[in-house]
């Protein structure tokens, strides 16, 4: 299996524009006369109520990508809190709904190009089908750029479309030629929900995105609300200027509208829109529906040959089995069955995400750390899942039944063929442990694999405890349990918690297990109760340290303590150790560095300055009424040859000396504050207290 990652290119700009491309495109250039010829008058009201209840699964994958942003979105997150036997029928129904979503955009832009060829649509739409493959095949970032520029024209568009449409409405309320139907307008709400497969779209790249925590929710959201509100808008514009025989069950309602507002023109110009939406929407399901085999072969759950990634970083084998699926049903399928199929699975995967969330919670799985966090936990995702099982049996029996097949088909591929190929925990299991049940530590480890792909946030301080970390070089007569006497001796004074203590809690979780291990480097670490900071000792041993018989020889150790109370963040600076340590050879030129070349490779501050307190106005001020700059930090204080940790609580005494550590320029703004000191006595908040 290839051990390429897939690049991070994608930017909250990105998100945004895959997000809406598909929206837009079969909500509003396709679905409306579908839409209309069901319930008459009362379809902007199946577009607003849809909008309400896409709310709590909106939230539960914002939460969700942000605490595993991993490629095969709705699959992995599903497998790992549910399990790998739904997560393997959840790979394969998303996929497939993806697909379909896909074909579904390529259908509709066959109908656009009838009003101006008689050609044969479906071989166009095979065309572009392969040429999005291609373009798939060489870059994500090319595809991100294009979609950008095709989602910036489309707007423009649309803009104008809305603008011109709302300046010549009348007063007169939009009449309600059609009689309520119960039935008929929860059918039109699942079918308005295929176009909120770009959410899925999205879930499936959260792997590629830089600054995962703030651009995945914002894309998102962004997009949702934009998309929420041109649907209104625009479903009324287009039941105002299109009669109601026409409309019912047209699937040009935009190019007949424009005709209407702007004549022949409008017609070609909308045209052309809808062409450039249904493009972007088919680019942007193709590039997402080919993440699910990728991700389920990374897992071994598909053959080796769908993980492999060519010379641009893309998965080859997972675009061409994609895209020879979606010419297929671009052959034989039709409009509102395609739609349906979609949505069915689209429904169904909805309905999982909102109950991993509440599994991933309730599982109280220290490394689970979301950058964003559903509110009202968990009557939202309870929301979430009723939504989907009152509206799946409103969508017909033959999609029901596809469904019904998928995950029959999913569960015999699982149990012949990915069962026996992978073993492993899902959050699931977690729920029952205090009854019993053995819980093993992979569940955890793949949650801390994605908090190193992440980083630290932005108020995580790791510098300043490397800085300060005692690094101690081991003697070969010297066992394991020799380094953390030591260690222990050295940290009980700065933690205030006898040496024993540390000892025994470093030993503890080393015997369940909790120590991480590989390469020649260790990572063994503790919580403890009642303290308020991080402390991490560095061990180097040139000749090596066995932890247990079996093991491969340790030569770098990186012992890390700290608050029980705070263990999410413990994770993201343990995690973020091991990214620096990746860049390290253990096993050959760290064993000869001297300390200050260790700790120049582990920090990525470039510059040291002290600070001597000599004004009389910083006497017994607390450290966060502190002015710091932004790009400088705090490492310790050094007060009567004692090093203090600079939390909040402490204050400042005439002849103290800080240790800070920085970018140049914050290392000299921030001395020059200290010699001239202005306060604002209200604490800062912690996002920009930059001490320990």
């Amino acid at each position: 299996m290839s051990s390429k990652k897939l690049q991070k290119n994608l930017s909250t700009r990105s998100i945004f524009a895959f997000g809406i491309a598909g929206m837009v495109a079969s909500g509003l250039f396709l679905l409306p006369g579908l839409v209309y010829g069901k319930v008459g008058g009362w379809a902007h009201w199946v577009y607003i109520a849809s909008g309400i209840l896409i709310i709590p699964t909106l939230f539960s994958k914002a939460e969700l990508a942000t605490a595993m942003p991993r490629s095969g979105g709705a699959y992995y997150v599903l497998d790992r809190s549910l399990g790998p036997a739904v997560g393997t029928v959840a790979g394969l129904g998303t996929w497939l709904s993806l697909i379909f979503k896909s074909s579904f955009d390529l259908i509709g832009l066959g109908a656009y190009i009838l009003l101006f060829l008689v050609f044969p649509i479906k071989p166009v739409a095979i065309g572009l089908c392969i040429g999005f493959g291609i373009l798939s095949l060489t870059s994500t970032k090319g595809v991100s750029r294009m979609q950008e520029i095709m989602v910036a024209l489309l707007l423009v568009g649309i803009g104008y479309f809305l603008a011109t449409g709302v300046f010549n409405l009348d007063h007169n309320t939009v009449p309600m030629e059609q009689a309520w139907s119960t039935t008929a307008f929860l059918e039109s709400i699942g079918l308005v929900y295929v176009s909120f497969a770009s959410l899925i779209k999205i879930l499936s790249m959260a792997e590629e995105v830089k600054d995962q925590e703030r651009s995945i929710p914002l894309g998102m959201f962004s997009s949702v609300l934009v998309t929420m509100v041109i649907y209104i808008v625009g479903m009324v514009i287009i039941m105002k200027f299109v009669p109601s025989d026409t409309l019912a069950g047209t699937l040009t309602p935009m190019a007949d509208a424009a005709g209407n507002l702007f004549g022949e023109t409008g017609i070609i110009i909308f045209s052309a829109l809808a062409f450039l939406a249904f493009s972007a929407s088919a680019n942007a399901g193709l590039t997402a529906a080919t993440r699910y085999p990728f991700a389920l072969s990374r897992d071994r759950l598909f053959p080796d040959i769908f993980s492999k990634l060519s010379r641009f970083n893309t998965p080859t084998y997972s675009i061409i089995s994609t895209v020879l699926l979606m010419i297929l049903f671009v052959l034989v399928l039709s409009p509102e069955g395609v739609a349906k199929m979609a949505s069915t699975f689209i429904l169904i995967i909805f309905g999982m995400l909102n109950l991993a969330v509440i599994v991933m919670r309730e599982s109280q799985i220290s490394a689970y750390d979301p950058g964003f966090k559903s509110p009202v936990y968990p009557w939202m995702q309870i929301f979430g899942l009723t939504t989907s099982i009152v509206l799946i049996p409103y969508l017909g029996l033959v999609p029901r039944m596809a469904a019904g097949i998928l995950i029959g088909i999913g569960l015999m591929w699982y149990f012949l063929y990915g069962k026996d190929r992978r073993q492993s925990s899902s959050a699931l299991i977690h729920l029952f442990s205090n009854l019993g049940q053995p819980v093993d530590a992979e569940m955890e480890q793949a949650l801390r694999q994605n908090l190193r792909e992440r980083g630290l946030k932005s108020n995580d301080s790791l510098d300043d405890v490397l800085y300060r970390a005692p690094i101690i070089k081991h003697k070969p007569h010297t066992d394991y349990h020799d380094i953390l006497t030591e260690v222990a001796d050295l940290l009980s004074e700065r933690l205030e918690r006898s040496a024993n203590e540390i000892k025994e809690a470093l030993i503890k979780a080393d015997e369940q297990g909790k120590t991480p291990a590989s390469n020649h480097i260790a990572l063994p670490h503790v919580y403890l109760e009642g303290i308020n900071h991080h402390e991490v000792a560095i061990i180097q041993s040139p000749s090596g340290v066995y932890i247990n018989s079996e093991a491969d020889p340790i030569y770098g150790m990186f012992i890390l303590v700290g608050p029980y109370d705070n263990q999410r963040q413990h994770l993201r600076l343990l995690a973020e150790i091991a990214n620096r340590a990746d860049q390290i050879d253990f096993e050959g030129e760290w064993r000869e560095w001297n300390t200050t070349r260790i700790r120049h490779e582990l920090l990525e501050a470039d510059h040291v300055k002290e600070i001597t307190v000599s004004h009389p106005h910083l006497q017994d001020q607390p450290i966060d009424h502190l002015w710091v700059h932004n790009d400088c930090l705090i490492a310790f204080i050094q007060r009567n040859g004692k090093m203090l940790i600079p939390h909040g609580g402490v204050t400042l005494n005439q002849g103290d000396h800080l240790i800070l550590i920085g970018s140049e320029e914050g290392l000299e703004e921030t001395a020059d504050w200290f010699e001239h000191p202005q306060f604002d006595l209200t604490p800062r908040p912690p996002e920009q207290q930059k001490v320990s």
